[in-house]
């Protein structure tokens, strides 16, 4: 809605305004809202554009629709076409392509975004950037009493973290397809059921508190949840633990990339759209004009804005923080083109996971019938949105 409002006082607009629609104004449901949506884009109509919510809007409790079945269902338009021909935003203008490319196209833009990944100590993991499953399970199953593995780490954070990542493998929303039924699926399952609870709560108490730096600093804490959402998140994590540190990901059945793209407040036009240049205008105006301050909750993705941020953090003391180095520079840029994938998971996709897992963890099933629910379930599901 800002950004609506501001491009409306801008000379982007000379010809046309961008109105804001919100579907469930009145006291409408997000489920009612989303039919009505939905059933308007199907009928060749609806809006110009549409205003997702943040990558993994169910875990943060922000009611959304998720990305993925309006890409599969070719309800978007593939902005790939504009940035080869713009001569204000190209390809060369985004950082990391590579990872806004879904469906061989790029459907989705936004003004900003973070780096979701897990730091750990870099005297245990040197300069490695992926590691396995098996991997974590075996360093957890030799730490020291007086040792843990993950930061509020449960059965479910497991599930959501690693099974979520899997399940954007084990789907082919272009010909209704999934593949969760096979011993690498069991395999995630099986390890998530065995990931020990963290006991966090003893160390955050009211007499006294440490932080996850803090316990990573000292080894006593493995890895944790980290988030790159401003050009010195990198320093100010390596400041609270006192340590040098390595952004290993999360853990994947193959050791393959578990650092994800974040795309903030992402929009995509309708291929049903009648005014696809004047959203294109919205859209460029949108993702080049992202508002800069040194209290920053997230990352340009426009290239020109983003070294304009980290001048800014360079330039400045942040909360006793300041980007000191061309190395510093150096090591951000190379995070942010480390991600393969957006951080967009289907939301009902990974609810189903969750579910059927709870029955294993109950004992009630083995691994392999909750392998095989998991498959038919989301089988339907697929096939009902491609």
């Amino acid at each position: 809605t800002n950004a609506a409002a501001r491009f409306n006082l801008s000379a982007y607009a000379s010809d046309f305004r961008i109105d804001v629609v919100d579907y469930c104004d009145g006291g409408i449901s997000m489920d009612q809202a989303i039919l009505r949506l939905n059933s308007e884009l199907g009928a060749g109509g609806g809006p110009d554009m549409i205003a997702f919510a943040d990558g993994r809007s169910k875990s943060m409790e922000i009611p959304g629709i998720a990305h993925l079945s309006y890409m599969s269902r070719g309800w978007l338009e593939d902005m790939s076409n504009y940035l080869a021909e713009d001569d204000e935003l190209s390809y060369d203008d985004l950082v990391n392509v590579d990872a806004l490319n879904e469906f061989d196209g790029i459907y989705i833009l936004g003004n900003g975004f973070k780096i979701l990944t897990a730091m750990a100590l870099s005297e245990r993991f040197g300069e490695r950037t992926s590691w396995t499953i098996q991997e974590y399970l075996d360093i957890e199953e030799s730490l020291e009493t007086w040792q843990s593995m993950c930061y509020y780490m449960n059965d479910y954070y497991f599930l959501e973290n690693v099974g979520g990542r899997y399940s954007r493998h084990a789907i082919n929303w272009e010909d209704g397809s999934c593949n969760f039924d096979n011993s690498e699926f069991t395999a995630i399952l099986e390890a998530a059921g065995g990931v020990k609870d963290d006991n966090t709560e003893d160390f955050e108490t009211v007499d006294s508190f440490t932080s996850a730096w803090q316990r990573i600093g000292t080894g006593q804490l493995i890895v944790s949840a980290s988030y790159i959402s401003n050009p010195s998140s990198i320093k100010e994590d390596e400041m609270l633990s006192g340590s040098k540190l390595t952004y290993i990901g999360w853990p994947t059945p193959d050791g393959s990339c578990g650092t994800d793209f974040d795309l903030l407040n992402p929009v995509g036009i309708s291929v049903n759209s009648q005014h696809k240049d004047a959203c294109w205008e919205f859209v460029k105006y949108y993702v080049k004009n992202p508002e800069l301050s040194t209290y920053m909750t997230y990352l340009p993705l426009y290239k020109p804005k983003l070294a304009s941020a980290i001048n800014l953090y360079r330039s400045e003391d942040y909360q006793g923080v300041k980007m000191e180095s061309w190395q510093d520079v150096l090591d951000l840029y190379e995070l942010i083109e480390r991600p393969e994938k957006m951080a967009i998971y289907d939301e009902t996709v990974v609810d189903i996971i969750i579910e059927e897992a709870e029955e294993y963890f109950a004992r009630n099933r083995t691994a392999e019938e909750a392998a095989a629910r998991v498959q038919e379930r989301v089988s339907l599901y697929v096939s009902e949105q491609s």
